[in-house]
C-alpha cells in the first residue's frame, strides 16, 4: 500500500503509527527510512509501539511533532524494555529534536535511544536538542553514546525542562549544555548501578561563548555510575571553555535534593573559564565510593563568585579549598564534612576573599591557612575535633562541640632566650591542655605537673599553644595563673601572657611572669630557678587570634 504524505494543517492533532509506514520491530531490519517518513508526514504525534527498531541512520523529529512510545522501562542494570531505537554503532547523532520554525516544539517521550554492539564513535550524540524553544523530553533513556544528551543553543533555542531522563554508558559526558541558556532537569538518573557504565569525563559539562548556559536547575536527580573497578567520572560539573560575559550571561547553577557518587572532582574548570558565578547546592549528598575524590579542581585562571551550599553531606575523599583567585562571596551552612580519608578540611585564604561556614561539622578536623587580607573568613557555630589555624587577615572562629572544649597538644615548658628555648631533661607527671574558640578569641586551659625540671636555663615559657596571638592585640592577651605550687623564690602572683617572642619555627608560646606590685619589685620574668622537680602550674589564657 502506498501512503500519501499530507500536510500538517490536514492532520493537526492526529497520530501516526510507524508500523503503518512499514517499520518492523525485530531489532534487525533497517527501519530508519520508514520511521523518518512517519515523522515527516505532518502528523502532530508519531507512535512507536513496543519493540526494537534498528536504524542505520539518525532520525530528526521536526518542529511540532512528538515521537512517543510505551511500556518504558529504563533500567540499565537489568533489562530495558518498551519502545527501543537501536542505532548502528557508526551513527554520529541518533535522534535530533529540530528547531521550532514558528510551530510547536519537537518532543520525545517514553523512548529508549541506544546503539548496537560495537565501538562508540568519539563525539557521538544520543539525543541532540538543537535550536528549540521549550522542547518536550520525558521518560527517555539515552545510553551507549559518547554524549548522551546535548543541548545546543548555538543557532537559537532558549529553554528546556526535561522530566525523568536517564543515561548509561556515556563515553565522554552524560549531559552537555553548549550555549544553551536555560536548562531545568527534574526527577532524573544519570548512570547505572550495573556493569554497563564505563569511566567517562563528566556527568554534566557546561561550555560555550554565547548567551548560555546561564540558568541551570537539577532537582531530585541521581548521579550514580556502577561499582566496577575504575568506573568513575572525572568531574560532576565540568566547566570547559566558558567565557563569562556579565552583560550577556548572568549565571546560576542550582542543584537541589540530588545524590552524586563516584566522581574524582565535584566542581572542575579549565583555564579558558574565567568566572564561575552563583553555583548552589541544596540538600545534596556527595558520596565517594573509592575514597580518592576531592571536591574542587579549579584552574588558577578561574574566579569563584557567590557560591552557596546548604544542608549537604560532603563525603568526598578530601576537601581542599585552594582557589588561586579572589573569592568574592562563599557561603556554606548546615553541612557535614565526613571525608573518607583521615585528612582534615583545608581552607586556604586568598587576599580580599570572603568566605563563611555556619553551623557545619568537620569530622576529621579543620585547617585554615593562607592570607585573607582585607577580606574575612568566618567559621560560626562549627563542630570539629581539631582546628589548626595559621591564616592571617581577619579570621573569626566560633566552635560548638559538646561542652565546647577541644583537646589541645600537650603544653611544653621550656627555658632560654628569644630564638633559643630548650626543654632538655624536663619530664612530666602530667601535662595537658584544652581550648575553645568564640569569635576571634581563644580560651586556653593548661595544666603542668613536673617530675623533673631538667637542665635548661633561662626565662620560662610555655609552648605548643593551639594558635598564635594577633600581633596588634597580643600585649593585652594575658590572665593570672590560677594555681601555682612547689615553686621556688616567689613572693607574689604569677601571670602568663601570650607573647611575640621567637619560640621556634612554627611554634606558639606564652611567657611567665611574677607580678609584685605590693612589694614594689614590679614585673619580672620567671626563670628555671623558680621551678623545682615537683612544680605544678595551671591556668587559663584568653587571647585574640
Amino acid at each position: 500500500m502506498t501512503l500519501t504524505k499530507v500536510t500538517y494543517s490536514m492532520i493537526q492533532g492526529a497520530t501516526a503509527n510507524v508500523l503503518d509506514f512499514g517499520a518492523i520491530a525485530d531489532g534487525v531490519t533497517d527501519t530508519s527510512t520508514e520511521i523518518q517518513a512517519a515523522l515527516d508526514a505532518g502528523y502532530a504525534s508519531v507512535y512507536l509501539p513496543n519493540g526494537i527498531y534498528f536504524c542505520s541512520t539518525g532520525l530528526t523529529i521536526p518542529s511540532g511533532v512528538t515521537l512517543f512510545g510505551s511500556g518504558f522501562i529504563p533500567s540499565s542494570s537489568g533489562d530495558i524494555a518498551g519502545s527501543i531505537l537501536t542505532f548502528d554503532s557508526s551513527v554520529a547523532t541518533c535522534v535530533t529534536l529540530d528547531g521550532n520554525n514558528g510551530l510547536e516544539s519537537a518532543g520525545l517521550r517514553q523512548v529508549i535511544v541506544t546503539r548496537a554492539a560495537g565501538s562508540v564513535p568519539s563525539g557521538s550524540i544520543g539525543v541532540l536538542i538543537s535550536e528549540g524553544y521549550n522542547p518536550i523530553i520525558e521518560d527517555v533513556l539515552s545510553m551507549n553514546h559518547s554524549i548522551c544528551f546535548k543541548f545546543d543553543g548555538t543557532n537559537g533555542g532558549i529553554s528546556c525542562s526535561p522530566n525523568r531522563i536517564f543515561t548509561a554508558n556515556a563515553i565522554d559526558t552524560h549531559v552537555l549544555a553548549y550555549n544553551w541558556p536555560e536548562l531545568r532537569v527534574n526527577q532524573s538518573r544519570f548512570g547505572s548501578n550495573g556493569t554497563v557504565d564505563t569511566n567517562c569525563n563528566s556527568y554534566i559539562r557546561f561550555s560555550g561563548t554565547g548567551i548560555g548556559p546561564n540558568t541551570v536547575n537539577f532537582i531530585n536527580c541521581q548521579f550514580n555510575q556502577g561499582f566496577s573497578t575504575g568506573d568513575t567520572v572525572d568531574a560532576f560539573l565540568d566547566f570547559k571553555d566558558m567565557v563569562f560575559s556579565p552583560i550577556l550571561r548572568p549565571q546560576s547553577y542550582n542543584f537541589t535534593n540530588c545524590h552524586i557518587e563516584n566522581v574524582a572532582y565535584v566542581v572542575q574548570s579549565n583555564s579558558a573559564t574565567s568566572t564561575l558565578k552563583a553555583i548552589s547546592f541544596e540538600s545534596t549528598r556527595f558520596q565517594d565510593n573509592t575514597g580518592t575524590s576531592s571536591f574542587w579542581n579549579i584552574d588558577a585562571a578561574t574566579q569563584i563568585d557567590n557560591f552557596k551550599m546548604n544542608n549537604c553531606e560532603i563525603n568526598t575523599g578530601t576537601y581542599n579549598y585552594n582557589i588561586v583567585k579572589q573569592t568574592n562571596w562563599f557561603q556554606v551552612a548546615n553541612c557535614l564534612f565526613s571525608q573518607t580519608s583521615t585528612n582534615p578540611v583545608i581552607i586556604n585564604g586568598v587576599p580580599n576573599s570572603t568566605i563563611e561556614y555556619d553551623n557545619c561539622a568537620f569530622t576529621k578536623g579543620l585547617t585554615i591557612t593562607g592570607d585573607f587580607g582585607t577580606g574575612a573568613a568566618v567559621f560560626a557555630g562549627i563542630s570539629t575535633s581539631t582546628v589548626d589555624c595559621t591564616a592571617t587577615g581577619r579570621v573569626e572562629i566560633n566552635i560548638q562541640r559538646g561542652d565546647n572544649w577541644i583537646d589541645a597538644t600537650a603544653p611544653v615548658l621550656a627555658f632560654g632566650t628569644s630564638g633559643s628555648y630548650a626543654s632538655t631533661g624536663i619530664t612530666y607527671t602530667l601535662h595537658r591542655a584544652r581550648y575553645q574558640i568564640n569569635g576571634s578569641l581563644c580560651f586556653y586551659e593548661f595544666e603542668i605537673q613536673l617530675s623533673n625540671k631538667g637542665s635548661a636555663t633561662g626565662s620560662a615559657v610555655i609552648t605548643q599553644l593551639p594558635f598564635g596571638a594577633t600581633t596588634t592585640l597580643s600585649t593585652a592577651a594575658s590572665s593570672a595563673v590560677i594555681y601555682c605550687t612547689n615553686m621556688a623564690s616567689l613572693v607574689s602572683n604569677v601571670q602568663c601572657s601570650v607573647g611575640t617572642k621567637n619560640y621556634g619555627v612554627g611554634v606558639t608560646g606564652a611567657d611567665l611572669y611574677e607580678i609584685d606590685i605590693v612589694g614594689g619589685t614590679g614585673v619580672k620574668e620567671l626563670t628555671n630557678s623558680n621551678f623545682t622537680n615537683t612544680s605544678i602550674i595551671s591556668g587559663t589564657l584568653v587571647y585574640a587570634i
